[in-house]
Order: structure tokens, then C-alpha cells, then sequence
């Protein structure tokens, strides 16, 4: 995470809290991010140094036209002046911490070798209800088979590994260090 980074998702939660569209806006970020990310042709439009801005702001009017409001567009052409189009991933974590602290959202990152269904969700958020009192609890589910079992839970500065991986590792390394 960068500053700058920081500074634009400042800017733009502030025109989404004014608009009602916290959510909104992450969610049309995430989309341009994966846009950017799988259209090479698109990459290489934003990237090419050769076209003006206004002609890029132009082509992303028309490309975002229906699918986000205008004060979010706007904010895409500050970018494109600005040339700050390759740092959308930056800007999006971000935004989503910015987002979450606002809202009084704690999100609790939680690695699994699969997808963990509802009732597991609840269980998570029921352990970590008390521990976070006063704040709603958001699961972000991140898969990993190579963790093979057991969860890996991540929140602020806090780290609990209980994956099956890690605990094969500290018996290896144990192991080792019995020679």
C-alpha cells in the first residue's frame, strides 16, 4: 500500500459516502481492476504513451458509460490525467480498509484449503463476536490448497495459522533439530 494509493481512496470514499455508494464504487473499482488486469488490449490503450488523455478519457467515457455513475467516471479521467491507472489494485485495498473502518467493519481474512460454506462463516464470526465487540464482522474467504487442511485466520496485525501445512512444517523443523 502507498500513499498515493491512499490519498486517491480517501478521495473517493469521500464522493461515495456523499453518494450513498460505498459499496457501489468498490465494486465497479474491482471490476475495472479485472478488466485491466484481463483485457491486454485495454492495458496496453491505458499504458500507451503515444495516445492523449483526452482521447483516453473519451474511449473510457463511452466504455463506462452504463455501468457507473458519473462521479465515478469522473474519477477514473482524474486518474488517466494524473497517470495513476496502474496503481487501481493500491487504490482498491485502500479503499476497501478506508470503507471498513468508516462503516465499523472488522474483516477477518480467513485462508482455507476450500471454499467454507455458511454455517462455517457463522461459526467464525460468532468466535470472534466478543473479541470485536461494537463492530461487524465481514469474512473474506481466500483459497489455498496448498495450506492441504485447517485455517489460516488474519485481522489487523494479528496472525492465527492453524493449517495443517504449517504445523507439518514445525514437526519437520522440529524433527531437524533433534539431529
Amino acid at each position: 500500500m502507498t500513499l498515493v494509493g491512499k490519498r486517491y481512496a480517501k478521495a473517493l470514499l469521500a464522493v461515495a459516502i456523499e453518494n450513498n455508494k460505498i459499496e457501489e464504487y468498490k465494486e465497479d473499482l474491482e471490476c475495472l481492476i479485472k478488466y485491466f488486469e484481463e483485457v491486454c488490449e485495454f492495458k496496453f490503450f491505458i499504458e500507451n504513451s503515444q495516445l492523449g488523455k483526452e482521447e483516453k478519457k473519451d474511449t473510457m467515457s463511452k466504455i463506462l458509460a452504463n455501468d457507473c455513475d458519473e462521479k465515478f467516471l469522473n474519477f477514473v479521467k482524474v486518474l488517466i490525467d494524473k497517470d495513476r491507472m496502474n496503481i487501481l489494485s493500491d487504490i482498491l485495498e485502500n479503499y476497501e480498509i478506508l470503507a471498513n473502518e468508516y462503516q465499523n467493519i472488522i474483516e477477518i481474512k480467513v485462508t482455507s484449503a476450500m471454499s467454507l460454506d455458511d454455517y462455517d462463516i457463522e461459526k467464525i464470526k460468532e468466535k470472534y463476536k466478543s473479541y470485536f465487540e461494537g463492530f461487524k464482522i465481514k469474512i473474506k474467504n481466500v483459497i489455498d490448497k496448498d495450506i492441504i487442511g485447517g485455517l489460516k485466520l488474519e485481522f489487523g496485525d494479528t496472525v492465527i495459522d492453524a493449517t495443517l501445512k504449517t504445523k507439518l512444517n514445525d514437526l519437520r523443523n522440529h524433527m531437524l533439530d533433534l539431529n
